[in-house]
């Protein structure tokens, strides 16, 4: 009570009043930090890599991707549904919000990713993926492919992008698909 004594209660009510404020706000860019795309890649070499999020590489070069997991973390509806391209078909695993996509000693060639939902109504997902032959490829978005059929991926890259959020990918990369 002495505090509250030495600094009045009118004082003492308007700090208080500031730091619900700032709890609130912390608390407010804690859950909205977390809300985004995760995604991590196998190897047979390495394993698994960690997580990353939000267009952050993933994979390591001359290691080609064996498996992959694939969430969004958003309090938006919908699920996001990803595939893969290994040995001359696609696997149609109906992989989703984080189920390990084909962990097995086939390397992937190429992978589409997709959304549903208020999800898909809200987002569009691009990706691009890497291989040893092209380099970077251009960036594909909302289930369309990305690879090359005759070169294994070794890295990937993945955003998600608010539909009304102007997204301009550079176009330095090789066409999105090759020979699929």
């Amino acid at each position: 009570m002495n505090f509250i004594n030495r600094l009045g209660k009118g004082k003492t009510i308007t700090i208080i009043a500031v730091i619900i404020v700032l709890l609130i706000g912390l608390i407010f860019l804690l859950i909205n930090k977390r809300e985004g795309i995760y995604y991590r890649t196998y190897s047979k070499k390495s394993g698994w890599t960690s997580w990353v999020k939000n267009g952050k590489t993933c994979g390591k070069k001359g290691e080609p991707i064996t498996a992959i997991q694939i969430k969004v973390q958003s309090k938006t509806k919908g699920n996001i549904f990803y595939d893969a391209y290994i040995n001359g078909k696609w696997v149609e695993s109906d992989s989703k919000d984080g189920d390990t996509l084909k962990k097995s000693k086939k390397e992937f060639k190429g992978i589409y990713v997709a959304l549903t939902g208020d999800l898909y109504k809200k987002y569009n997902v691009y990706y691009r993926t890497r291989n040893k032959e092209n380099d970077w490829l251009s960036w594909a978005y909302n289930g369309n492919i990305s690879g090359n059929a005759e070169q294994s991926m070794d890295q990937i890259k993945i955003i998600l992008k608010s539909k009304n959020e102007l997204f301009e990918p550079s176009v330095n990369g090789a066409a999105t698909y090759l020979n699929f």
